[in-house]
């Protein structure tokens, strides 16, 4: 890994049928901004990855039951340390 990376953002879509057009549709779920410094300090084996990403700035919308409904992702913007 380069030393220059300070972080990433990582969003993740799902193509889902609108229920507006009728069509399908490219839709966020999820939206993670991981910082380095903090990441290299999580013990990877022992975290539940759900709960993890909380150490993070995020964007989630997630019902009880897991379900993650649709968001804005982050804007894509410079991370520095």
């Amino acid at each position: 890994m380069s030393p220059e990376i300070a972080g990433i953002i990582i969003s993740g879509y799902t193509q889902r049928l609108s229920k507006q057009t009728g069509k399908i549709e490219d839709e966020y779920a999820y939206s993670v901004k991981f910082d380095k410094n903090r990441f290299k300090n999580l013990k990877i084996n022992l975290i539940d990855p759900i709960e993890a990403v909380q150490n993070f700035e995020n964007v989630m919308n997630m019902t009880s039951t897991y379900e993650l409904r649709t968001i804005e992702p982050l804007a894509v913007t410079e991370i520095r340390e």
